[in-house]
């Protein structure tokens, strides 16, 4: 199951796990932007494995994102215009990360990234 969209003006937000016994494994693309001015703090649970190109662009309150161990693919632009995100800590299993996923995050000055695999060879 994919979240696509959020509904809520709440600064602190908790992704669920399951919607209707279903597992939630994806943030699709665009899914926070009807939230990017009141969206302070978003936790992803486990099981998520990818957030979707421009999930949270320009949250612009956004300050702190809570990734499980589980994600394995970050879109590009996901994480562009969030200009207050000062804290996020990429997980280990992590293998691959979108062009421009962090631009503009000018208040972001430390980013642990994971050692990825390389891409096999063509």
């Amino acid at each position: 199951m994919t979240i696509t969209e959020c509904r809520t003006h709440e600064p602190v937000v908790r992704i669920p796990k399951t919607i209707k016994g279903y597992p939630v494994t994806r943030i699709g693309n665009m899914a926070f932007e009807k939230c990017a001015e009141t969206l302070e703090e978003v936790t992803v649970p486990d099981g998520i494995e990818e957030i979707g190109e421009g999930a949270f662009r320009n949250c612009a309150a956004l300050k702190r994102v809570n990734l499980p161990e589980g994600l394995r693919y970050i879109e590009k632009n996901v994480f562009a215009g969030c200009c207050e995100l000062s804290e996020i800590k990429l997980p280990e299993g992590l293998t691959a990360i979108g062009n421009f996923a962090f631009e503009g995050c000018v208040k972001l000055e430390d980013i642990n990234i994971p050692i990825m695999p390389l891409p096999a060879a063509e």
